[in-house]
């Protein structure tokens, strides 16, 4: 038989996968295949079908209605190949060999610091504030049919399987400053500011801050001096720059000094 095309539609299987009169690329679909690249070419040189479909009846059957006759790959076949297994373990023998990965349903305010290597993947309806090292490095496992490029061996060569990240719940604090993340590569601040609070930095002359605000709004502010009597704070004249929510602001380090007032949630990040 043929790998059928995408005419193919019999109910209780899946459609076929190759377009006729186009280029075609990629494995074609085996139940309970587990071919290379190589042993696919060898399997057509010698008269094989190039993959074939997935009915009932096989699911019934498992392993038993795996082709003698085809050759090609499956899900399983695929994943058991990325991870350098010795045959191929259906679905059934994969939760055998592997660990219990925690989940959690991620709340606001929750953090993750993934070092380097750390698979990970982001679900939809999640919005995430990502800040990372300076890095022109990105190994993709899987990309969810868009087409970029894959880099399975680079990626299994370079990742971490030994931990796993550990989510910080930082939305139920209530302080004025939440340390959030702490690395030899960046550190990160959450700064909760009240009406009428004000928050004093300085670059120092050394070193650039990011100030992103999540949640309300506030004024940036510097140049000019300031006096405190009591509670109460007197700003001389000098610049300022508006801060709204989903807005970042890059400090220079050549600025110094500078001052933060409002009614706002802002992260702060800054190379150590």
């Amino acid at each position: 038989m043929d790998t059928p095309d995408t005419g193919y539609r019999v109910p209780g299987a899946f459609a076929g996968w190759w377009t006729p009169g186009q280029w075609n690329e990629g494995m074609p679909y085996q139940w309970g295949g587990f071919a290379t690249p190589e042993q696919f070419d060898r399997g057509i040189a010698e008269g094989r079908a190039a993959g074939d479909v997935y009915t009932a009846e096989k699911r019934r059957l498992l392993d038993a209605a795996v082709s003698r006759h085809a050759t090609g790959i499956d899900c399983s076949g695929f994943i058991s190949r990325c991870w350098r297994l010795p045959r191929s373990y259906s679905t059934r023998e994969l939760q055998g060999i592997c660990e219990t990965v925690s989940w959690e349903q991620l709340q606001p305010g929750d953090v993750l610091l993934n070092l380097a290597g750390t698979i990970h993947a982001l679900g939809p309806g999640i919005m995430i504030y990502e800040i990372q090292q300076s890095s022109d490095i990105t190994y993709r496992l899987y990309d969810y049919g868009r087409p970029r490029e894959i880099h399975v061996e680079k990626s299994l060569a370079v990742s971490r399987t030994d931990t796993l990240p550990t989510i910080y719940h930082s939305g139920s604090e209530s302080g004025e400053l939440v340390p959030i993340v702490r690395s030899p590569y960046f550190e990160t601040v959450l700064h909760q500011l009240r009406v009428g609070d004000y928050l004093r930095q300085d670059t120092g002359k050394v070193r650039f801050h990011i100030l992103s605000c999540i949640e309300g709004e506030a004024v940036i502010e510097w140049g000019g001096g300031s006096t405190t009597t009591g509670t109460a704070v007197s700003v001389a004249s000098g610049d300022a720059l508006d801060l709204r929510a989903g807005e970042t602001v890059l400090i220079p380090a050549s600025l110094g000094a500078y001052r933060v007032r409002g009614r706002a949630r802002i992260l702060r990040s800054w190379q150590p």
